[in-house]
């Protein structure tokens, strides 16, 4: 053992000293969270994305064909069904335009006639006569007179009839003019 102490080396130092061999590395135990965070962030925002472009491309997602071609067809129906009712209301606002207007005098005084201000002796305003066709009922005609079966009622009314399922092919009834 004694040789060991006498011929021991000592380390090589360069002559150079603008060279550095004593390099420490920097402590990254200060930024590895930050690091690690940046990667995991990333990754999922890859993954993310991934994700969004595979639903915006899968096959078979969306409404199915026979909902769409019902949901198309139901939007034609109701854009017929609006036209219909459109040329009612036009066809409806002609004829109210058409009826002379209705100037309203009243000269205060009783006319000795009932609360409809129809006298004892007056008749009510004539209207047209129909003949009952088969297959008519009150709404039918009412529809068709009026374009509204609840009208049927004010049919019935005029023409006496107390129950209007009861309407016979051929009868004559009075069609009066719309209230």
């Amino acid at each position: 053992m004694a040789m060991r102490e006498q011929d021991s080396l000592e380390p090589y130092e360069p002559s150079d000293p603008g060279y550095d061999w004593d390099y420490e590395p920097e402590d990254h135990s200060r930024n590895m969270p930050n690091i690690i965070w940046g990667r995991v962030a990333v990754l999922g925002a890859v993954v993310l994305l991934a994700f969004l472009i595979g639903r915006m491309t899968a096959g078979g997602g969306g409404v199915p064909e026979e909902r769409l071609a019902s949901a198309r067809n139901d939007l034609r129906d109701a854009r017929a069904q609006v036209t219909d009712l459109e040329t009612q209301v036009q066809r409806l606002e002609d004829e109210l335009a058409a009826q002379p207007a209705d100037t309203g005098t009243d000269t205060g005084g009783d006319t000795g006639g009932d609360a409809e201000g129809v006298g004892e002796d007056e008749e009510a305003p004539a209207g047209k006569e129909y003949t009952v066709q088969a297959g008519d009922t009150l709404n039918t005609i009412a529809i068709e007179f009026y374009g509204d079966a609840e009208l049927a009622d004010y049919i019935a009314t005029a023409n006496d009839i107390a129950d209007p399922s009861l309407i016979s092919t051929g009868t004559v009834i009075v069609i009066p003019p719309k209230p």
